[in-house]
C-alpha cells in the first residue's frame, strides 16, 4: 500500500490528537437531573425514602413488559416508532396547517413529521400494541375512528391525525428514558440495550432529515420544529436528552456516534432559536427545550463552531434574536406592580412556571441561583394566587380554563429557597402549598415524574397551613390584561368573587366587558373558554366571540379581533383600593369600568359589586349601560350564562312568565353567527321587573338556587335558551351532572339604547335550605327624575334593607326627601329601621335620615359601620361624618382622616 505523504500523516495525527483531547475534555454525564458525584446519595435516598423507592419501583413495573418482549423480539418496540421506514424521506413539506408530502431518499429511515398543526382529530390515540409495525404506507396511518358507529379502524391521511404521530414517538422515547435511568442505577445492560435500540434509530433518522419546509409561503414556516408544526410542541426533547445523558458512558464504550447525536441536539436547539414567537408564552417553552439541549452538550471548546453548552445557555439567558427573546429581557414583560404576565390566566401561570424550571435546570448544573437575580419571578408566582376562586380553581377568560395552579412552581420555589437558606420564604410558600395538600389536590406520597424526584425537596418543613388571603387583596386589578377581581370573603362556601375582564393581551377573546361570578363553592355564571381547538369552527364562530360570554351585544354586531387583542376597559373607580390589604368585615365591594365596543363604537359601562347580608349570605349587583355614540342604536342584548336547570322566568310576584318558541337570535336575521349555536329558544315580550331562576348541584351534592332580579324597562324581550357547554369547566370543579352539559342562558333584548335604560340586576345564590334570602327587590328615583341614576332597594329576611345608589356622573348631585347623593356608587343599610352602615364610592356626599358622609376635597370612598356603640371606619380621603343625636341636640360634625 502506498505510504501517505508526511504532511498528510501529520495533519491526520493532529486531528486524532485534537479529537482525543476534545473527548477527554468532555464533561461528566449524567448532569441534567442527576450526576455521578451524587449517585451514592441518590441510591441512599431510594433506599431510605419510601416515596423515592415507590417511584423507582413504578418505573421498573412500567418498563417490565416491554423489556420482556424486547428480549425475544427486539424489533417490536422499534417498529412502533413513527418513521419513514420505506420512503426514507430526507425532506418533508407542509401546506398551510397540514403535512403535504416528502421528497428525497436518506440512507436510513427518517423521523416522520407531524400530521397537522391542529390537534383536533376524529381518531383515537392507539395503544402501542395496536400501532402497525413499520407503518409507512401510501394510504397514511391506520387508526381508530372515534366518531363513527362501532369506532372502526381505517387508513387515513396524516393531515387528519392531529398530533398522534408525535405522541406515539414521545411515549416510546419516554420508555427509552426510563430504561436509561435504570441502566445508570443498576449498570444492567439489558436496560441500556433497550434504550439504545430505540434512541439510535430515532436520532439517526433526525440527523438525516432536514427541517420541514412549506410548499408555498405561509406563516407556519416561522413556527415549525423538527418533528412538529410548532416549536412549542417539541416535548420529545426532554426524554431524548435525558436518555442520552444517562447512557453517555454506555454509548462511549459501545463506540456509538456521539458526534452525530450532539449534532442533532445542536440542530434542534438552532431550530428552537430560529423559529417560534418571541413575545409570549411560546418563547418560554422554547427556552425550556433549548436548556435541556444545552445541558446535554459539552463545553463550547469541544465544537469547531464554538457552539456548545455555554453558547446555548447564553442564548436563553441573555441573547435576543428575531424569534427568541432572552429571559433577562422577558422579565420586563411582567407588570412590575402586579406581577401579572400579559396573557390570560392559564398561559400566565405557565410562563412563570416555565421560567422557574429553566432556572432550576441551569442551577442544578451551574449552582448560580438565577432566581435570586430576578425577584419579579417570585412576585409573579405568588401573584398567580389572584387567579383563584375560593374553591381553588383559576378564573377563565379568553382561552384560559378553570384549572389548578401549577404546584411545580411552588415546589421549585421551596427547593431553591432551601438550597440557598431563604428560610422565611420557604416557610411562606410551604404554608401555601400545604393548603392544597390538606385538600387532597396535591399529593407528594409518590413522585409523578423523574423531574419531581430530582428537583423537589424530600420532606416539607413543619409549618401552619397558610390561606390564600395571606397573599391576595380583596380587590386586584392588573391593567396589562384589563382584568379586575373583587372578593368578599375567602372561604370555600361563603366566599364571593367577581372576575371581570375586557380583551387585552394574548389569547384574549372578543367579549366586551365580561364577568364570571362565584358563590357558595361554585362558579354560577361561567365563561366558555376556547373551542375544540383554536382552528375549529366552533371556536372561530362561537367560543371566542361575544355570544359565549356574560356581556352585552350591540345591534347583533359586536365583534373584533381575538387572540392578541388590544381592547381594554378603563377602570373609573373601585373599592377597596387594590393596594388595600382588606376591607371592613361585611363591607361592600364594587368596580366601575368603561369600554368602547369597536364594531359599533358603543360606549359601555359596567358596575359590579358585592353586598354581604351576613357571614353566610350576600348578593351581587350588576349595572350595565350601553349605547352607540352615534345614536343609531337598534338593540342591546344582555347575555347571562348559568349552569344546571333551564332558566325559569318569574314576575315580581314569583309567578311564571308566559313564553313561546322563538326563531330570533339568528344569523339569518343579521345577528352574529355565534347566535346560531343557541338551542331551545323561548321568548317573552316583557317590560316589567322579573326574576330569572335556575338550580344547580354543588360539589357536595347540595342544590343551589340562583336568582337574577332585573329591573324592567320598555321595549324588552326576554329569551331563555340552551348555549353550548362551557369548555372552561374542570372535571373536578363541578359535579358530573354539570360537566360537558349545555348552559342555561338568559338573553335580555332592549330595543334602542341601554344607557338611560340600563340592565340592572341583583344576583343571589343560596343553598336550597337557606333562610337568609332576599324577600324583595324594588327601585327608587330622586325627587327630580334623572335617567342617569339607578336606585335599588334590597330587602332581606333579616329585617334588613339595603339602599343602593348609582349615578353615571359622580359629580351630579341628586336629592331625595330623606337625603342626597353625589357619587358613583353608594350603599346605605338599615336594620330594624336603624342605619347600620353607610358606604360612599368615588363620590362627594351621601345622606339619609340625618346620617351622612361628606368628602373633604376631591371625591373618594368611605365606609362607616355603626356596630354596638362602636364606630368602624375605612376611608381613602378625609371626610365629615354627620350623625343625628337624640332629642333636640344638634347634628354632630365629626371629621375623621384616613
Amino acid at each position: 500500500m502506498r505510504e501517505l505523504p508526511i504532511y498528510v500523516r501529520c495533519v491526520t495525527c493532529l486531528l486524532l490528537v485534537l479529537m482525543l483531547v476534545m473527548r477527554t475534555n468532555a464533561q461528566e454525564h449524567p448532569r441534567i437531573y442527576l450526576a455521578k458525584s451524587n449517585k451514592a446519595e441518590f441510591l441512599q435516598r431510594v433506599e431510605d425514602q419510601p416515596a423515592a423507592a415507590a417511584y423507582m419501583e413504578s418505573v421498573g413495573n412500567r418498563l417490565a413488559p416491554y423489556l420482556e418482549r424486547h428480549a425475544d423480539d427486539p424489533e417490536w418496540i422499534v417498529s412502533r416508532l413513527q418513521m419513514y421506514w420505506k420512503t426514507k424521506y430526507s425532506k418533508v413539506f407542509v401546506k398551510g396547517m397540514d403535512f403535504s408530502h416528502g421528497e428525497g431518499t436518506a440512507p436510513v429511515p427518517t423521523v416522520r413529521f407531524s400530521g397537522s398543526r391542529d390537534w383536533a382529530t376524529d381518531y383515537l390515540h392507539p395503544d402501542l400494541a395496536d400501532v402497525q409495525p413499520y407503518m409507512d404506507d401510501a394510504r397514511g396511518l391506520y387508526l381508530q375512528n372515534k366518531v363513527k358507529p362501532g369506532q372502526p379502524w381505517e387508513w387515513i391521511l396524516p393531515s387528519e391525525t392531529g398530533h398522534i404521530i408525535e405522541k406515539i414517538n414521545y411515549k416510546i422515547l419516554s420508555l427509552a428514558q426510563d430504561a436509561a435511568l435504570l441502566y445508570w442505577v443498576t449498570s444492567d445492560e439489558k436496560y441500556a440495550n433497550f434504550a439504545r435500540d430505540i434512541f439510535v434509530p430515532y436520532m439517526l433518522g433526525m440527523h438525516h432529515r432536514e427541517p420541514p419546509q412549506t410548499v408555498e409561503p405561509h406563516r407556519n414556516a416561522d413556527l415549525m420544529g423538527l418533528q412538529t408544526f410548532e416549536v412549542i410542541h417539541e416535548s420529545v426533547v426532554r426524554p431524548l436528552t435525558l436518555c442520552y445523558d444517562f447512557l453517555y458512558d454506555f454509548f462511549a464504550k459501545s463506540n456509538e456516534d456521539l458526534d452525530m447525536m450532539q449534532a442533532v441536539f445542536k440542530k434542534w436547539a438552532d431550530q428552537e432559536i430560529k423559529y417560534g414567537v418571541p413575545d409570549n408564552n411560546w418563547n418560554l417553552m422554547q427556552a425550556r427545550y433549548i436548556t435541556y439541549l444545552a445541558l446535554a452538550l459539552e463545553k463550547n471548546a469541544n465544537y469547531h463552531d464554538g457552539k456548545g453548552q455555554e453558547y446555548y445557555i447564553d442564548q436563553v439567558l441573555h441573547q435576543n434574536s428575531r424569534k427568541q427573546k432572552s429571559l433577562h429581557d422577558v422579565m420586563k414583560n411582567f407588570d412590575p406592580e402586579t406581577g401579572i404576565w400579559p396573557e390570560v390566566a392559564h398561559y400566565s401561570i405557565m410562563v412563570s412556571d416555565d421560567i422557574l424550571e429553566v432556572f432550576a435546570l441551569i442551577d442544578k448544573t451551574l449552582d448560580n441561583y438565577l432566581l435570586g437575580d430576578y425577584p419579579i419571578l417570585e412576585k409573579a408566582i405568588l401573584a398567580n394566587f389572584n387567579y383563584l376562586f375560593p374553591h381553588g380553581f383559576t378564573t377563565a377568560y379568553g382561552d384560559a380554563k378553570h384549572a389548578r395552579l401549577r404546584f411545580r412552581a411552588l415546589e421549585l420555589l421551596i427547593a431553591q429557597y432551601r438550597k440557598y437558606g431563604e428560610d422565611k420564604k420557604e416557610e411562606l410558600v410551604t404554608g401555601l402549598l400545604r393548603r392544597f395538600i390538606v385538600e387532597g389536590v396535591h399529593q407528594r406520597s409518590i413522585p409523578k415524574s423523574l423531574f419531581e424526584l430530582c428537583f423537589y425537596v424530600g420532606e416539607l418543613i413543619d409549618c401552619p397551613v397558610r390561606s390564600t388571603a395571606d397573599v391576595v387583596n380583596n380587590t386586584f386589578y392588573s391593567p396589562n390584561v384589563s382584568w379586575v377581581v373583587q372578593r368578599n370573603g375567602h372561604s370555600l362556601q361563603e366566599g364571593m368573587m367577581i372576575s371581570k375582564n375586557a380583551s387585552l393581551g394574548n389569547h384574549s377573546h372578543a367579549n366586551g366587558i365580561n364577568v364570571e361570578l362565584y358563590a357558595k363553592g361554585m362558579v354560577v355564571a361561567p365563561d366558555a373558554a376556547a373551542g375544540v381547538s383554536y382552528w375549529s369552527k366552533d371556536h372561530r364562530e362561537y367560543y371566542s366571540r361575544f355570544p359565549a360570554h356574560n356581556t352585552v351585544v350591540v345591534d347583533g354586531k359586536s365583534d373584533y379581533g381575538t387572540m392578541n387583542s388590544t381592547h381594554a376597559f378603563e377602570v373609573h373607580s373601585v373599592f377597596p383600593d387594590p393596594d388595600s390589604s382588606s376591607a371592613l368585615l361585611g363591607g361592600p365591594t364594587y368596580s366601575n369600568v368603561h369600554f368602547v365596543e369597536p364594531a359599533t363604537q358603543a360606549a359601555q359601562e359596567r358596575l359590579t359589586g358585592t353586598v354581604r347580608t351576613s357571614y353566610t349570605s350576600g348578593y351581587f349587583v350588576d349595572i350595565f349601560r350601553s349605547a352607540r355614540q352615534d345614536g343609531a342604536d337598534l338593540k342591546h342584548e344582555y347575555i347571562w350564562h348559568g349552569q344546571g336547570s333551564p332558566i325559569r322566568l318569574l314576575d315580581r310576584d314569583h309567578r311564571p312568565i308566559p313564553s313561546i318558541s322563538s326563531d330570533q337570535l339568528a344569523s339569518t336575521l343579521g345577528d352574529l353567527v355565534g347566535y346560531d349555536y343557541f338551542a331551545d329558544k323561548m321568548e317573552s315580550l316583557w317590560s316589567d321587573h322579573f326574576i330569572g331562576h335556575y338550580q344547580m348541584p354543588d360539589r357536595s351534592g347540595n342544590r343551589l338556587n340562583t336568582k337574577l332580579w332585573m329591573k324592567g324597562s320598555p321595549g324588552r324581550t326576554l329569551f331563555t335558551l340552551q348555549a353550548p357547554p362551557s369548555r372552561a369547566l374542570h372535571r373536578e370543579s363541578v359535579p358530573a351532572e354539570l360537566y360537558g352539559k349545555s348552559l342555561p342562558t338568559l338573553v335580555v333584548r332592549q330595543d334602542g339604547e341601554a344607557e338611560t335604560r340600563p340592565f340592572v340586576s341583583v344576583i343571589e345564590v343560596l343553598t336550597a335550605e337557606s333562610s337568609d334570602s332576599i324577600s324583595e327587590v324594588a327601585y327608587f328615583s330622586p325627587a327630580v327624575a334623572d335617567p342617569r341614576f339607578v336606585g335599588i332597594t334590597v330587602a332581606s329576611d333579616l329585617e334588613r334593607t339595603d339602599f343602593i345608589y348609582n349615578h353615571q356622573n359622580p359629580d351630579v348631585e341628586v336629592a331625595f326627601t330623606d337625603g342626597i347623593f353625589s357619587g358613583c356608587y353608594g350603599v346605605i343599610t338599615m336594620v330594624d329601621d336603624s342605619i347600620r352602615s353607610i358606604f360612599l364610592g368615588s363620590g362627594h356626599e351621601i345622606s339619609k335620615n340625618g346620617y351622612g358622609i361628606q368628602i373633604l376635597g376631591d371625591s373618594g370612598s368611605v365606609m362607616v359601620i355603626f356596630q354596638g356603640g362602636r364606630l368602624e371606619v375605612q376611608a381613602e380621603v378625609p371626610f365629615i361624618l354627620r350623625v343625628p343625636s337624640s332629642g333636640n341636640i344638634q347634628v354632630v360634625d365629626l371629621v375623621i382622616q384616613e
